[in-house]
Formats: C-alpha cells, structure tokens, sequence
C-alpha cells in the first residue's frame, strides 16, 4: 500500500487501521511485525495503560547496550581490492582490546563491493526512548562517529578508506536494544517478533498456525487463538531471554 499505518481501532466486529494518508482498511485481525517501536505496539500499548491493562514491566524503557554503524561502498576496483575477485566471501573480524570498545568487520559481496560494520559497546544498562530515537540517523550524526574511528585498521588499509566510497544514503546507524515484553496480544490484534533469523520465523508460522482454521470468525474465537499463540511462544522465549540478551558488561 506504500503507505504507513497511523492508529487502529477494534470491537467486536473487526479492526480498522487508519494510514497515514487517512485511508481506512478493515479486517477480522491486525498482526504486527514490524519491531518494538512500531505504530501498532505503540498505539495498543497506549490504550491499555489507559485502561489499567498494560504490565508495569512493559512500560520500562529497553536495554541498549551496542550501537552499530553498517554500511555498503560504491563498485570498487578489483585490482586495488583484489579480495572481490574470489568465488567466496572474504570476511574479517577485528576485536579491540580495552582501550576502546569497538568490534568491526569488513566481508566481501557480489557486485564488487565491500560491505563494513562497527558495533561501539555504550556502557549503559538503558537509554530513555528520546535518546534512542529517531531510528533515522540524520547525516551529521554519522559522519561524527565516522569520523572518530577513521583510523580502525583492515585488511583494506583504514576503514576511513571504505567510508570515503561510501554513499551516505547507505549507512545506517542502528541501536541493538533488548526486551521480553510481557504483552503479544490484545483482542483482534497479535505482536509478533521481527528478530533475525529463527524468532521471528517460529512467531510467523505459529500465528499462522493457530490462525488458519479460525471457523466461525467471531471475536472470541480470535481472542482465543491468538491467546493460544503467546501461550505456546512465551515460555520458550522466556527461557532463551536470559541466555540470549545483550547486555553491556
């Protein structure tokens, strides 16, 4: 729809999202995956610390430990990065010792192109949401931590050398945060992870699951399948939680 969803509403009957162009869409269930700081978590959270349903714990700011700043260089030239020509992936991996916090890596793509990243540990056990947000790093506020670790030696030379062949429109600068929310669902509405890889792959077929053979579709017939959903996901994560978060040491 190329269009982002602004609120919803539910009763009895179905939910309606309303887009951030007004247009309104209606359906039997709402499912949102798209992370801890989307419109529908937000908006859902809202509404039930209003009425008294919200968990304490939910309400808590995340843990954010690490910060990372990837990017992806322009075509480069095999014969200066002799490394593109290989059938494999070169990857390199470099660990600082206690004199900075910083781990970075370089690896190898298709397309001639080196592709970097630099994860900075913050030393912090929480940020407040306005000191995390926006997601959207504006391009002062990457080239200030760019220009800091110019220096950070590769096997390229100075990763500075592959930030100069990078186009700013393709560096993120991204905080890794960490949380096991207590509330995945409220009536027609489920949240579902957006983790890499497994979680939010077992979240997925599992709501689809338990979604698929909903006859009749009545409200409480939705109520019930997506109770049975966290139910079946909530204590295996709550399990993998502990072992799993990030968090700085």
């Amino acid at each position: 729809m190329s269009s982002k969803i602004a609120s919803f509403e539910q009763d009895k009957k179905g939910v309606t999202i309303t887009l951030g162009d007004n247009t309104a869409v209606r359906g039997d269930i709402l499912i949102d995956a798209d992370g801890a700081r989307s419109a529908v978590r937000t908006h859902l959270y809202q509404t039930l610390e209003k009425q008294g349903l919200l968990p304490k714990s939910d309400t808590e700011a995340m843990s954010v430990g690490y910060v990372s700043l990837l990017g992806t260089t322009d075509v480069l030239d095999p014969a200066k990065y002799p490394s593109l020509l290989k059938e494999d992936c070169e990857t390199s991996f470099i660990i600082d010792d206690k004199r900075t916090p910083y781990t970075w890596a370089t690896f190898t793509v298709p397309g001639n192109k080196i592709c970097w990243n630099i994860i900075n540990q913050l030393g912090l056990s929480s940020i407040a949401d306005e000191e995390v947000e926006p997601p959207d790093w504006v391009a002062q506020d990457k080239k200030k931590m760019m220009d800091s670790i110019r220096h950070f030696p590769t096997t390229y030379g100075n990763i500075g050398d592959l930030f100069d062949v990078t186009q700013t429109d393709r560096v993120s600068k991204v905080f890794f945060e960490d949380k096991l929310f207590e509330t995945w669902n409220h009536g027609r509405v489920a949240l579902i992870s957006d983790a890499g890889a497994i979680n939010a792959m077992q979240d997925a077929v599992l709501i689809a699951n338990h979604t698929y053979d909903i006859k009749p579709t009545t409200h409480e017939n939705i109520q019930t399948a997506l109770n049975e959903y966290k139910e079946e996901r909530f204590d295996a994560i709550k399990d993998q939680y502990p072992q799993s978060y990030i968090s700085p040491s």
